[in-house]
């Protein structure tokens, strides 16, 4: 209880404790003594120290500087002797490793390929292997691999306490496979917009309303007595006008 106790905390401050460090220590020099982790994952050089613990492989210090170019997002790159680790980090090596790791990423590599030799060549095969996945494996069974490369030696002890090699660890997620939100098309038409609900009428817009019913209600007008006046007001006489009556005569 106590040392689980121990282990919670370290992963919420971020350090482990001295006795997981020296636990996840012992783990990775375990590893180290299997036989594909004591070449280097990319150039083969005997006797790496280093390790990108996203991508579960273990490397030499020249292939480290190189993994170190390819930028965070690609692989994360950690002494094995000299920095502190992580439980999560350990799990990643111990689930991977330079011979699950190569089977995927070297896949497609030919038989005959050779190594290069020189600093440009190489850099330009690692970021070929890593970053544009050139040689992958497009339907890796992590189960198989697994299966079909187990940890030999006093680290297979080690392993066995690691669940996660019993399930499949994807590597850290790159720009290529991170997840993009959907975009939401704008609204071209505000017609569509659903309308707003009428707000509900004040007590004087009622007597208002009521008032103009009771006006509407009202009985309209006989037509025929408003033709008749309108007519008589409106149409001229067909009487003559009278005439001058002739003054009267003063002689």
């Amino acid at each position: 209880a106590v040392e689980s106790t121990q282990t919670t905390g370290s992963r919420k401050s971020g350090k482990p404790s001295k006795k997981d460090a020296e636990k996840f220590q012992h783990q990775l020099l375990e590893l180290l003594k299997d036989e594909p982790n004591r070449s280097c994952a990319d150039c083969k050089a005997r006797g790496p120290r280093w390790a990108s613990w996203n991508l579960g492989v273990f490397i030499c210090i020249r292939c480290a500087g190189m993994h170190r170019n390819l930028g965070v997002h690609i692989a994360k790159v950690k002494s094995v002797n000299l920095d502190t680790w992580t439980q999560e980090q350990v799990d990643n090596m111990l689930a991977w490793g330079n011979a699950v790791a190569n089977e995927y990423y070297e896949y497609k590599l030919p038989p005959d390929f050779r190594r290069p030799k020189d600093d440009a060549s190489a850099e330009k095969f690692i970021r070929n292997k890593y970053d544009k996945k050139i040689y992958i494996h497009e339907n890796f069974d992590y189960a198989a691999s697994i299966r079909n490369h187990p940890i030999s030696g006093e680290s297979e002890a080690v392993a066995v306490s690691a669940p996660v090699r019993e399930v499949p660890v994807v590597p850290l997620k790159t720009k290529s496979t991170a997840y993009v939100p959907p975009k939401i098309p704008p609204r071209n038409n505000a017609a569509k917009e659903p309308a707003e609900a009428p707000a509900a009428p004040s007590l004087l817009q009622v007597s208002l309303d009521s008032a103009t019913a009771a006006v509407t209600r009202s009985p309209a007008p006989n037509n025929d007595l408003v033709d008749l006046f309108g007519d008589m007001v409106s149409a001229p006489s067909s009487a003559p006008a009278p005439s001058s009556a002739p003054a009267p005569s003063t002689t």
